[in-house]
């Protein structure tokens, strides 16, 4: 079967490539790779944030959280003493506080380490 040639006012040449004008396709191969570059990079820093472990805690105290730099739940300890109140429905506040601190953590670190990673500000 014979090659397809198509020309329309120069704007792509035999087997239907697009024509480069003024390198727009380079600077899309370049742009390409640098995306892939720090795509590469943000997979890295999930990966090792997997493995870091953030605490936070509520006011009092009573309640930890541990979440690792993704800010998943790893752990959650409640002072037993804060279940025996004549109102443990507070401890539901508590429970959110602390989880939210250690995920605010989390938080901070991974915005540094991707700044870092890829030259932002």
């Amino acid at each position: 079967m014979a090659c397809l040639v198509t020309a329309v006012a120069g704007g792509v040449v035999d087997g239907g490539e697009p024509r480069d004008r003024g390198g727009v396709q380079a600077d899309l191969r370049s742009a390409r790779a640098v995306l892939a570059a720090r795509l590469a990079t943000l997979d890295t820093l999930f990966q090792e944030a997997t493995s870091r472990v953030h605490h936070g805690e509520s006011a009092g105290g009573a309640v930890r959280a541990q979440v690792d730099g993704n800010g998943r739940l790893l752990a959650l300890t409640v002072d037993p003493g804060a279940v025996r109140v004549p109102h443990p429905e507070r401890l539901g506040p508590q429970i959110v506080a602390a989880i939210t601190a250690a995920r605010s953590v989390a938080a901070q670190q991974w915005r540094r380490r991707t700044r870092e990673a890829l030259g932002s500000g």
